[in-house]
């Protein structure tokens, strides 16, 4: 037999978004602009994600579901987040040892920004996500180096 066609097999499914790292807010209006029936649950739960921010849902990402199936929302409580730390005015080598030591686990990458200021050239100007971010060990942070003329 042929393989069946895919609207068969699946019905009229869709995998879920991953909405981990949003506001609440946002995560409960794009899923209700779906249709489908969202649920906060009480209280929060230990997570990498942001305090207040969506940590997960029930289904998890990726699963098939049909409109109007209930989707429920945990909010995270921020213990298991790191925060970029204040790197701004150190070469790359210190700022990457900095972020290693707040806790990523993905090693700092050097990026570039033209500067005015022929002092902040060789040094740190700012990151991406930016100081006092908070978010997952897993989150590259990108240090953007001063150059005085151009980026490569």
């Amino acid at each position: 037999f042929p393989p069946a066609p895919a609207q068969y097999l699946n019905g009229s499914t869709q995998p879920l978004a991953d909405y981990s790292g949003q506001t609440v807010t946002a995560a409960t209006a794009q899923l209700t602009a779906l249709n489908f029936t969202v649920t906060v649950a009480p209280g929060q739960v230990a997570s990498a994600q942001p305090a207040g921010t969506v940590a997960y849902t029930d289904p998890a990402p990726g699963t098939r579901v049909s409109t109007g199936y209930p989707i429920t929302i945990y909010v995270s409580d921020g213990t298991l987040s790191k925060t970029v730390p204040n790197v701004t005015d150190d070469p790359f080598p210190a700022a990457k040892a900095a972020i290693a030591a707040a806790g990523f686990t993905v090693d700092a990458v050097q990026g570039c920004v033209v500067v005015t200021d022929a002092s902040k050239v060789g040094l740190a100007v700012s990151t991406n996500p930016v100081q006092g971010w908070q978010g997952p060990a897993a989150t590259k942070v990108t240090v953007l180096i001063g150059k005085l003329l151009s980026c490569p």
